[in-house]
């Protein structure tokens, strides 16, 4: 694991370029402590240059291996971030095509596999990957991303050239361009709270999606991108097969999958939250490593949201070395600020900071850890799935008829004035009597998704009712997009697209973020594209039958974990954030919000502001999304917008 950037940019004397380089990689460092490598030539034509740098984590391959890395004649450089399992695969047959090899690492086979496959050089990596390889014979810079886009990669348009790098902020560090707000994102984040499409918060800056190549020709200087891979919009249904034959398929897929994770040159361990996917992640480890088994929880002081008992069950049946560490609200709030630094962007998820704290945790034994994300977007794993599907059952002609659409929209804000448990108050927000009937708003609009609706968007920014339709548009257009184009699909695996192509890409950069920012490597065994491809076709009834989701991993966990997990209801990665935001530790938080000088204030409001504090705190409404996005919205803008990202800002 590693961190890469790069540029082509006006040629400047070696000395600047040295200082410009070295900013970057400073900003890298916690990607990479252990070596850190440089590349730069003139451009065919002058004027202009190309420079590689790289910031270097050994997991493979340990003396050598240092980035950039070329082929036998210098004619192509590669800088790499990521882990290419099938690379023991790989060597043998690059040799017999006649590839010489210099070192013992993954890299070195990717940039011989481009020698003869070119910019489909992805399409023969098994593994996670975000690269950048100047070809010099074809004067052409070539950006990939893994398919799932389990590592992130962005660049930023210049004049005749481009920069790109694993962080964002390595962007900024470069000198070539400043951050500055692209406020045309603002809808989409204040309804989810991350960018689905190739855009981001930062004008001019981009990503590189998942499954995506992206080509800067120096010599046309035009720029063009494609997607290598995708995950197919329909299905055949599979192979006919019983429901046992697929048990064992799946099984014997994610067994190889796990076992190929293992592939390091350093210790491994296994982020255990106690949860189905990461004990069954452990168990598969335990069967193929040669020692003792090392597991890493984190938990909480609160204990009502704490799940370091059940981790510590499926520890004692694995006979693990087992760590955990508890957080409490002192220091989650502390942690905040520097933690939105190293993520580039607002921290979507309360759940990242636990992930930081248990990844610092891990990282003082171990390099590299294996974790279970992406078993649920894949295997159906979450309650708003089976709710969706109850939810089109259950809204009838009847119902229709008997509560029309303008009921339902007054219904939906007067649920939460009702004399009844907040939590029956959110059981009546997410049922058919407050969504308008159609399948796209019982799963995105209405329900499940919709932070800020563009309704209160519009009436913050005083736009009326055209307003409020203009950015319903922008808001969900990204996500929308990904709707239509599976709809062919059957409903539920229509849900579950939506997701791996949207909701997934942003788990998985949190997941790499938090863990870069305490210098670990996080793997995901269940996001093996062989796994996806495999199972994408399986009957539905093998994901969800009733409201039990996973039903194909549970039958593979039967034989090797305790019952009580098996048993235990999906609590995702349940953070105490609700109640913490009505403590006195919160209190900065608060006063950052309505600061005289906060963009939130001047954008929201103070009576609204003040309204979803109160609200919140005297346990009307539940707010703790709400409330969490305009925090960290503001720390975001404070450290990128007003401070250029140089660092943290302090409480």
């Amino acid at each position: 694991m590693c961190g890469i950037a790069g540029w082509i940019a006006p040629a400047e004397p070696a000395a600047d370029r040295q200082r410009r380089a070295a900013r970057v990689l400073e900003i890298l460092h916690h990607r990479g402590h252990d070596q850190t490598g440089l590349f730069t030539e003139p451009l065919q034509g002058g004027g202009r240059e190309v420079t590689l740098a790289h910031a270097r984590l050994s997991i493979i391959d340990l003396a050598g291996g240092r980035q950039p890395l070329s082929d036998e004649a210098g004619d192509r450089w590669i800088v790499y971030n990521g882990e290419t399992y099938n690379f023991p695969s790989l060597k043998p047959a690059l040799e017999q095509r006649g590839h010489q090899f210099r070192t013992l690492s993954d890299t070195e086979a990717i940039v011989h596999l481009y020698e003869d496959r070119g910019e489909d050089v992805g399409l023969g990596l098994r593994g996670m990957f975000a690269l950048a390889i100047w070809d010099r014979p074809r004067q052409r810079l070539v950006l990939v991303r893994d398919r799932l886009g389990i590592k992130p990669l962005y660049f930023a348009m210049l004049p005749g050239g481009l920069v790109f790098a694993s962080e964002i902020k390595a962007l900024f560090a470069s000198g070539w361009i400043a951050p500055r707000l692209r406020e045309e994102s603002l809808p989409e984040y204040w309804a989810l709270g991350y960018g689905v499409g190739g855009t981001t918060l930062f004008a001019g800056v981009e990503r590189v999606m998942p499954g995506e190549v992206v080509v800067w020709d120096a010599a046309r200087q035009a720029l063009a991108r494609r997607p290598f891979w995708e995950l197919p919009a329909r299905v055949d249904g599979g192979p006919r097969s019983s429901d046992e034959e697929w048990v064992e398929r799946v099984r014997a897929l994610l067994d190889y999958a796990v076992r190929t994770h293992l592939l390091a040159d350093v210790p491994l361990g296994v982020f255990l939250s106690g949860g189905l996917d990461s004990s069954l992640v452990a168990a598969l480890m335990r069967r193929h490593i040669g020692g003792r088994l090392r597991t890493f929880s984190v938990g909480y002081a609160d204990r009502a949201a704490s799940e370091l008992e059940p981790a510590r069950v499926v520890a004692r049946h694995l006979a693990s070395e087992h760590d955990e560490v508890e957080l409490g609200p002192e220091r989650f709030w502390s942690l905040l600020p520097r933690l939105v630094w190293h993520e580039d962007e607002p921290v979507r998820f309360p759940s990242s900071v636990a992930l930081y704290a248990v990844a610092e945790l891990a990282r003082r034994r171990v390099k590299v850890v294996l974790t279970g994300e992406g078993s649920d977007e894949l295997f159906a794993g979450y309650p708003k799935y089976w709710a969706t599907l109850l939810n089109g059952r259950c809204d009838g002609p009847w119902l229709r008829w008997g509560w029309p659409v303008p009921l339902r929209r007054r219904f939906r804000e007067g649920c939460w004035r009702l004399p009844a448990p907040l939590a029956a108050r959110k059981a009546l927000f997410h049922s058919p009597l407050a969504h308008d009937g159609r399948d796209v708003s019982r799963f995105l609009l209405d329900n499940w998704y919709g932070i800020f609706d563009p309704d209160l968007q519009a009436a913050a920014a005083r736009a009326g009712a055209d307003g409020a339709e203009k950015l319903r548009s922008t808001a969900y257009g990204p996500t929308l997009a990904l709707w239509e184009a599976a709809r062919e699909l059957p409903p539920l695996r229509r849900m579950l697209y939506t997701d791996i192509r949207g909701y997934l890409v942003e788990l998985l950069m949190k997941q790499d973020q938090m863990s870069m920012a305490a210098n670990l490597e996080s793997r995901v065994p269940y996001l093996d594209h062989l796994l996806v491809e495999e199972t994408w076709p399986m009957p539905d009834r093998l994901r969800l039958r009733g409201r039990t989701g996973k039903w194909v991993v549970r039958r593979i966990a039967e034989q090797l974990l305790p019952p009580s997990v098996l048993r235990r209801p999906k609590k995702g990665f349940p953070t105490p954030v609700a109640r913490w935001l009505c403590r006195g530790e919160s209190e900065p938080v608060r006063e950052m919000t309505l600061d005289p000088g906060a963009w939130v204030r001047a954008a929201w409001g103070v009576p609204r502001l003040e309204r979803l504090w109160h609200e919140h705190r005297a346990g009307r409404r539940d707010h703790t999304e709400r409330l969490w996005l305009l925090a960290n919205f503001e720390i975001w803008h404070q450290t990128f917008i007003r401070r250029d990202g140089r660092g943290p800002i302090a409480w």
